[in-house]
């Protein structure tokens, strides 16, 4: 089948202001808008993983805000479980039945590092309620994977944050590098990696192998990084490391109101910059497959990851 990346917005607010959502969220007193509802959200996913083998992240905002998505896992076909990624910040309630969580692609939790003072710096909130949410799906034999972003006061402590996470109970970790979108344009001096911090951050991955509680690592970076990933390929791939490339894989961005656009750096909880229609105004299928076809569904964005370097423990 097809690849396909897809991005789709569930609710637009959250309950915390982190200074580098790309998003730009909206706070939980703001008014919504119109959303989505159910089965609108229902068949353009069930569409989208007959049609492609896709990709699917369900994001927010806060994704466990809206009170009905529990629903929305539940109507689905169970063969689409598989293909999606649920991302939270693990601050709010997981009211999905784990029978249906333990079934998904993967359910990420975000952090910004292994203590407050780390966490605090871009996300506020302390780490205790997100360790509580761990504890919760670890008592459930639900599995997940820690999201963490490199920025420029945790990369000093990539190995510490790796032995923590270990000894929480993760044994999935997932990198991405700070980009200068959405809120994060006034953060960039602040917390972007030169050059040399991001030389620094992977060959702290290079030292030795991760804790052996970790079995997945993967470390997400865009074309700009590419050059620097392959040559600190040279010191990672005898701990286990490969790379793997996304480039061609086209992107397809569905907002919570039902806006369809193209790459996820392009939008925020207010409006699609690269929007080319609404799912409720065109045939959903019929508009989605034209785009594909045309090839209009490649973003050009500068900030869309290209390449990962995976580790994946031997059994």
């Amino acid at each position: 089948m097809d690849p396909l990346a897809v991005h789709m917005y569930l609710t637009p607010v959250c309950n915390l202001a982190c200074t580098h959502c790309y998003y730009d969220a909206k706070g939980i007193n703001d008014e919504p808008g119109p959303i989505l509802t159910i089965e609108e959200s229902v068949r353009a996913i069930d569409w989208l993983c007959s049609r492609f083998g896709a990709d699917l992240h369900l994001e927010g905002g806060e994704l466990f805000l809206r009170p009905d998505i529990d629903e929305i896992l539940a109507a689905l076909p169970q063969r689409c479980l598989s293909s999606l990624t649920l991302t939270t910040s693990g601050t709010v309630a997981i009211r999905v039945r784990p029978d249906l969580l333990k079934k998904l692609g993967d359910l990420r939790i975000s952090v910004e590092g292994h203590t407050d003072a780390l966490q605090r710096i871009m996300r506020p909130a302390n780490l205790s309620r997100v360790r509580r949410t761990l504890e919760e799906l670890r008592s459930m034999d639900v599995p997940f994977t820690l999201r963490i972003t490199l920025f420029r006061a945790n990369v000093p402590h990539i190995r510490e944050m790796l032995q923590a996470f270990s000894e929480w109970g993760a044994t999935r970790l997932s990198f991405f590098e700070f980009q200068s979108s959405g809120r994060g344009i006034e953060h960039a001096d602040e917390y972007g990696l030169v050059d040399s911090m991001f030389d620094d951050a992977l060959s702290a991955f290079a030292q030795s192998p991760p804790p052996s509680q970790i079995r997945l690592l993967k470390i997400s970076l865009n074309q700009s990084r590419e050059a620097a990933a392959e040559k600190a390929l040279r010191a990672m791939e005898p701990l286990g490391f490969r790379k793997l490339s996304f480039s061609g894989i086209p992107n397809l961005t569905i907002n919570s109101n039902g806006d369809l656009g193209v790459s996820p750096w392009e939008a925020t909880a207010h409006a699609l910059k690269d929007r080319f229609a609404n799912l409720r105004e065109v045939d959903f299928a019929t508009e989605v497959d034209r785009q594909w076809k045309l090839g209009s569904l490649h973003a050009n964005c500068e900030h869309t990851s290209s390449v990962q370097l995976r580790y994946e423990r031997p059994n």
